[in-house]
C-alpha cells in the first residue's frame, strides 16, 4: 500500500500550495490513501467548512486535526457529517467527530488515528498511551498515526512504546521538518514531517507579526501572509499487507521545486 502524507497546512499560502501541488504529487506517486493535516489551514488556526471542502477538492482522502481543532467553532456543526475528518482521539470533554477511522479500497484496509500529546499544550486530554492501547485490537494491521505534539522526546517515547504495532507514526505540529526518518520493527517514524505554508515565515506565521508580539510585545496577534513562496513538506510511505512499513521518504518542495540536499564531501585534505 502507498500512502501520501502532507504536514500541517498553514494559512492562505499553505492552501494555495496544496491546491497547486497535490494533484501532480498524486499523479507521480499513485497513493492508495492521501492524508493531510488541516488543523492550521484557516488563517493559521482551525478549519472552516469551506477550507475542508478545498482540501478535499485538492485530493485529500483524509484530513487530520490537532490542538487547534476547535479554534473555528463552526467545526462542531459539520464534523459529525465528515467521516474523513479526524480530530484527536484523546481530547477530553468533547463528544463530536471521531479520533480514528478505518478506510478501505481495492485490496486494502487502513486505520488512521490522530493522537494529541500533552507536553507544553494546554488542551484537556485523556492519556494518549492508554487511549491508543484500548483501540489497537480493533484496528486492521495497517495503522497510521498522526502524532501531534510539541516535544520530539515525547514523540520518540510514543514510537518506542508502539513500534512493531503500528505501520507509521508521523509527527506533526511543530511545522519544522526533522531528519530522523526511520523504520524499526516495521514501523515508520519521523518526529515532524514539516508544514505546507509560506517558506519565508516563522512556522507559517508572518515574521513581522511574530517580531511585534514577541520582541516588541505590542499585543499584535500572529497572522499568516496572503502571498509568499510556498513550501510543501510531507512523507511518502510503502506498507505491506501485514501492516509493516517498508519505505518512508520525507520530501520538501520550495516554490514547487523538490529540495534535495548535497552529500557531505569525502575528499577534504587537511
Amino acid at each position: 500500500m502507498r500512502v501520501l502524507f502532507l504536514g500541517d497546512v498553514v494559512g492562505p499560502v499553505g492552501l494555495q500550495a496544496v491546491d497547486a501541488l497535490l494533484p501532480s504529487l498524486k499523479e507521480r506517486l499513485l497513493p492508495h490513501l492521501t492524508i493531510v493535516n488541516g488543523e492550521n489551514a484557516s488563517k493559521g488556526r482551525g478549519l472552516t467548512r469551506a477550507d475542508y471542502n478545498r482540501l478535499k477538492a485538492a485530493g485529500a482522502d483524509v484530513i487530520t486535526l490537532g490542538n487547534h481543532f476547535l479554534d473555528k467553532k463552526q467545526i462542531s456543526s459539520f464534523i459529525d457529517d465528515c467521516p474523513d475528518l479526524i480530530r484527536p482521539l484523546n481530547v477530553a470533554d468533547y463528544d463530536k467527530g471521531r479520533g480514528a477511522m478505518v478506510y478501505s479500497g481495492a485490496g486494502w484496509q487502513a486505520a488512521v488515528v490522530s493522537i494529541l500529546l500533552p507536553a507544553f499544550l494546554p488542551n484537556k486530554l485523556n492519556n494518549p498511551f492508554e487511549m491508543l492501547e484500548e483501540i489497537l485490537p480493533d484496528l486492521p494491521p495497517i495503522r497510521i498515526i498522526d502524532l501531534h505534539g510539541e516535544s520530539t522526546s515525547e514523540k520518540q517515547l510514543f514510537f518506542h512504546c508502539f513500534r512493531g504495532r503500528c505501520s507509521a507514526i508521523l509527527g506533526t505540529h511543530t511545522h519544522v521538518s526533522t531528519s530522523d526518518a526511520d523504520i524499526r520493527e516495521g514501523t515508520a517514524f519521523i518526529a515532524d514531517v514539516g508544514m505546507c505554508g509560506e517558506d519565508d515565515s516563522i512556522i507559517g506565521v508572518s515574521p513581522e507579526s511574530v517580531i511585534r508580539r514577541i520582541i516588541k510585545q505590542d499585543g499584535t496577534y500572529f497572522h499568516c501572509s496572503e502571498t509568499g513562496v510556498p513550501l510543501v513538506c510531507g512523507a511518502y510511505l510503502e506498507i505491506d499487507d501485514l501492516g509493516r512499513a517498508t519505505r518512508i521518504v520525507p520530501f520538501r518542495f520550495r516554490d514547487f521545486q523538490e529540495v534535495t540536499y548535497e552529500p557531505l564531501p569525502n575528499n577534504i585534505v587537511a
